[in-house]
């Protein structure tokens, strides 16, 4: 929508939030809303990759007035901490109709949140012992373990295995065996480090941290006994890779 006002109408229109409106099936949930501004709806003038992104205090005010009318059909009362039902609205976001740097009356969107995954911040790089040159980002690394859809049991090997960014986010996610392939010694990339970055988040580590070059079938054929031999079934089917 186009202003605030015109998302509450639109969502009391397309009954979208029906469900939480008196009588309904989730009448009693609570609930909380929060404002996210974009780019240059921000104020900052500037627009990172995915959008500056800022919270005001005195902006949110704002949005809760206009959405009254949909607000006052909730049955559950305001929860700040621990909502049943949090609600977002992302204003200046880019969308494929337009662009926020265009219009900034434009691209407001009200969203609800359902589901949370892990805390990616709790294995962002500046929180971990293992630090290198060229981290991966915790989003990419649990991006490629959804895409992979990382189940526990299942067998993990990450050939370009850096600081094991990758298989933390595996091991938040499921109960994995994983083993790790990395050409820089010890010097640029500590395996200590590695193992302890596991051990104070009380997640399960690879089973091993090989040393060597991925492209060298022998370090390839290492790598694939460490998983077989964690394979209690001894398939080699489920652990065999080019």
């Amino acid at each position: 929508a186009d202003s605030y006002e015109g998302l509450s109408r639109e969502t009391l229109q397309e009954k979208a939030m029906e469900d939480m409106q008196s009588g309904k099936e989730n009448q009693n949930a609570t609930w909380c809303v929060r404002v996210r501004h974009y780019g240059e709806i921000s104020g900052t003038k500037k627009e990172k990759r995915h959008g500056e992104r800022a919270r005001s205090m005195a902006s949110e005010r704002v949005a809760l007035k206009a959405l009254t009318p949909l607000l006052l059909t909730f049955g559950g009362g305001v929860d700040l901490v621990n909502p049943d039902c949090k609600l977002y609205v992302f204003d200046g976001v880019r969308t494929l109709w337009g662009s926020s740097s265009n219009n900034n009356n434009n691209n407001k969107i009200l969203a609800r949140r359902i589901a949370v995954g892990p805390r990616i911040s709790s294995i962002a790089p500046a929180t971990r012992l293992c630090i290198t040159n060229t981290p991966l980002c915790p989003i990419a690394a649990y991006l490629l373990c959804n895409a992979a859809g990382i189940q526990s049991g299942d067998a993990l090997l990450d050939p370009y295995g850096g600081s094991c960014t990758v298989h933390l986010a595996a091991a938040m996610i499921a109960d994995v065996r994983s083993v790790s392939i990395e050409i820089a010694h010890n010097g640029l990339v500590n395996r200590d480090d590695i193992l302890r970055d596991f051990e104070t988040r009380q997640l399960t580590p690879p089973l091993a941290m090989l040393q060597g070059d991925c492209t060298d079938p022998s370090v390839r054929e290492e790598a694939r006994q460490a998983l077989l031999r964690s394979n209690e079934n001894g398939n080699e089917e489920d652990t065999t890779f080019d």
